[in-house]
């Protein structure tokens, strides 16, 4: 997975938003996969679209790519160390960055849903 992000080491992620969008998704998608949670996964599905939109939409902003890249990094750092308790810690905190920055965004007039 640490491979994934290799190419946006010591770059101008901002040049590279588009690509390092879709190692975002494809992280993500190892994850879920990897998870053997099958609600979770069913419902990660249904969302697809609209989480795929948010991701293309939020890697706009270079703050949210660079904080975005730190915490994948700190993500694939629990999971090499096996670390699940970190590693869940991680991801909620991951998560709910993620929804307050779409809050943000969204209440300056900006949309993250589908039309």
């Amino acid at each position: 997975m640490r491979a994934l992000f290799e190419p946006f080491l010591n770059c101008q992620l901002e040049e590279k938003r588009f690509e390092f969008t879709e190692a975002n998704i494809a992280f993500h998608e190892f994850i879920m996969k990897h998870t053997k949670c099958k609600v979770l996964i069913d419902i990660t599905n249904s969302l697809y679209d609209q989480m795929r939109l948010i991701r293309f939409r939020t890697s706009a902003y270079v703050s949210r790519l660079e904080s975005a890249l730190a915490q994948h990094l700190q993500l694939v750092d629990a999971f090499e160390q096996r670390d699940p308790a970190r590693a869940e810690n991680l991801m909620r905190a991951h998560i709910e960055e993620s929804s307050q920055y779409i809050v943000d965004s969204d209440s300056s007039g900006q949309s993250y849903m589908l039309p």
